[in-house]
């Protein structure tokens, strides 16, 4: 919910991991699993829920002239797959802990030492909050994206302003606080602008052509496969979604509309499931970081991730792209 609301994906793990901490301990749980969240925070919501403020889907709305709305059939038809996914996965590591009678420690031996809501600033005078009340910024900021039809930037510039004025009296730190989010969201902007710069130099370069001349060698039947492929192997070289697919549908987006007839609508949510897919190797910044904040070595607490940020997109995307062969945009 944080991140379909507009709150990024790291911010968003960094919000959520001390109160996964409190549960996973009081359930016994073993803390290597802390991964699971992933599906929600970086598959679910930043590529694969319709209307989602994410950069990907500004992204690709900026290249195919769609909308964070577009193909919301084919968006919600990806959710299941990757809920069904997920389940099947989390069944199997459930059948694994209760063989192997695993336990929050060890694997948990280290954050147990570590008093993350102190840490995030947790107050013993804390208030609890009306539920409607805390969402109220982020449903602002997706009514006027998708419903007045705002600029992405606009709107969540006023969700913003409004979440300001709503929690003014719970801000400790008030201009420390906007502060940090516009370092935060000028590092963000910058990325996408050295990425796409990159991707320009890849894109003059004699191996490029042999990228391109492989993926026409993919039936034109089969045109949104090459969609995936493309997406995913700049997503991996990059180490970055929103990186991945600014190059890919920079140079190609061109060929998927007009040489491919493809309909820009599922080009648009295919492109954006299939950026979640190789980016989260485990070279991702953002994988190691997190990894690190849950004090985790990567041999140990990856293998949720991997799955659930790897091969669930991939294989999410496979199959709607066969969706979208035979019945095109929904």
């Amino acid at each position: 919910m944080l991140s379909y609301g507009g709150i990024s994906v790291f911010v968003a793990f960094f919000t959520v991991i001390a109160i996964a901490k409190e549960l996973f301990e009081k359930m016994d749980i073993p803390w290597r699993l802390y991964g699971v969240g992933s599906l929600g925070v970086s598959a679910l919501a930043l590529t694969m829920a319709p209307g989602s403020p994410s950069v990907n889907n500004n992204i690709a709305s900026n290249y195919l002239s769609t909308t964070a709305m577009a193909a919301p059939g084919l968006s919600l038809l990806a959710m299941i797959i990757a809920i069904l996914l997920g389940h099947l996965y989390f069944s199997w590591e459930l059948r694994n802990v209760r063989r192997d009678d695993e336990h929050f420690l060890p694997t948990g031996t280290e954050i147990a030492q570590v008093d993350l809501l102190s840490e995030a600033g947790a107050s013993d005078n804390f208030k609890e909050m009306n539920i409607f009340l805390a969402l109220a910024p982020s449903i602002l900021l997706i009514i006027l994206l998708n419903l007045v039809g705002l600029p992405v930037y606009i709107a969540s510039f006023v969700a913003i302003l409004a979440a300001y004025i709503l929690f003014w009296n719970r801000l400790h730190a008030k201009v420390a606080t906007a502060q940090r989010g516009a370092v935060q969201a000028i590092t963000s902007a910058c990325t996408v602008a050295l990425v796409v710069g990159f991707g320009s130099v890849v894109a003059s370069t004699s191996g490029y052509q042999v990228i391109l001349d492989a993926l026409a060698m993919i039936p034109d039947s089969l045109g949104y496969f090459q969609v995936i492929i493309a997406v995913n192997l700049a997503a991996g070289v990059t180490g970055s979604s929103s990186g991945g697919l600014s190059i890919a549908l920079d140079s190609l987006s061109d060929r998927f509309l007009n040489v491919l007839n493809l309909n820009p609508e599922a080009v648009h949510r295919i492109a954006c499931i299939s950026s979640g897919g190789l980016d989260s190797l485990p070279c991702n910044g953002t994988v190691l970081n997190e990894l690190a904040m849950a004090k985790l070595p990567p041999r140990v607490g990856y293998r949720p991730m991997f799955v659930l940020t790897v091969i669930t997109p991939i294989l999410t995307s496979c199959l709607i792209g066969l969706v979208a062969t035979f019945i095109g945009g929904l």
